[in-house]
């Protein structure tokens, strides 16, 4: 049987990259010296547990190679450990698929994920979905826009009032496609 994370947390990339955005906000690019993300970057090249994060920090970007290099590191941990893991492209990041036995993956995932993938995916996350480190909201709803995805003007903050509803349960303030809501949410840059 596979479980995907996902379902265990509603729109975790999402909900990575909107917690991660609000961090990271005023910050500065990999890049750059200077950049949206060099910020984050040098607190992770603080934070980093290991020589690979150190390495992959040290210039203050990440590329997609290191952090294919980061996802199979964690994957290989998890598999040494007995468990099953496969990584879900997402459209350039992953989701991971657990199978087998979860509590046996529920008790390495954390230990696997230290030094490998923990500091580098979330600020690879938000490179690639909002590379200019703008406002979440307005980014998704921007990409709402530009796929048809909602039927009036909307702004971030009726974004936001969106989403609390949703988690609420209360009725929705407007309508959006699902299946736009679900590609803009899970990377704006769509």
């Amino acid at each position: 049987m596979v479980e995907f994370l996902s379902n265990r947390i509603w729109h975790a990339p999402a909900a990575l990259t909107l917690g991660a955005c609000l961090l990271l906000s005023g910050c500065s690019s990999p890049a750059e010296a200077d950049g949206p993300y060099s910020d984050a970057a040098r607190e992770a090249l603080d934070r980093a547990s290991s020589d690979f994060e150190r390495g992959v920090f040290s210039d203050l970007n990440v590329t997609r190679a290191e952090y294919e290099e980061a996802v199979d590191r964690y994957v290989r941990c998890i598999e040494d450990a007995g468990a099953e893991v496969k990584p879900v492209d997402q459209g350039g990041y992953y989701i991971y698929a657990v199978g087998g036995d979860t509590g046996r993956y529920d008790a390495v995932a954390d230990k696997c994920s230290t030094g490998t993938r923990a500091l580098i995916e979330p600020l690879y996350l938000n490179m690639i979905t909002n590379p200019d480190a703008e406002d979440f909201e307005d980014i998704v709803v921007a990409c709402f826009e530009r796929h048809g995805g909602i039927d009036e003007t909307i702004s971030g903050d009726d974004l936001e009032r969106y989403l609390q509803a949703s988690t609420d349960g209360d009725p929705l303030p407007f309508e959006v496609d699902p299946d736009v809501f679900d590609s803009c949410m899970s990377n704006p840059q769509n």
